[in-house]
């Protein structure tokens, strides 16, 4: 049993969903570039790796000319 005042670690936010997989419970919301949007820990961290990989391809055709 939970004392009172605990913190569970799923956030369930009546009026957040995830703008991209439309997900209502998750351990971490991050804010969208559009205003008032939000995405999951999961989606975020799709997003972040595939600016990371976009960033880094990007690099390499600069070096490349």
């Amino acid at each position: 049993m939970r004392p009172e005042g605990s913190h569970t670690k799923m956030r369930i936010t009546q009026d957040r969903k995830c703008f991209t997989c439309e997900a209502r419970k998750t351990s971490t919301w991050y804010r969208h570039s559009i205003p008032e949007q939000y995405l999951c820990n999961s989606c975020y961290k799709i997003q972040q790796r595939l600016k990371k990989k976009t960033n880094k391809n990007q690099i390499e055709q600069e070096s490349n000319k």
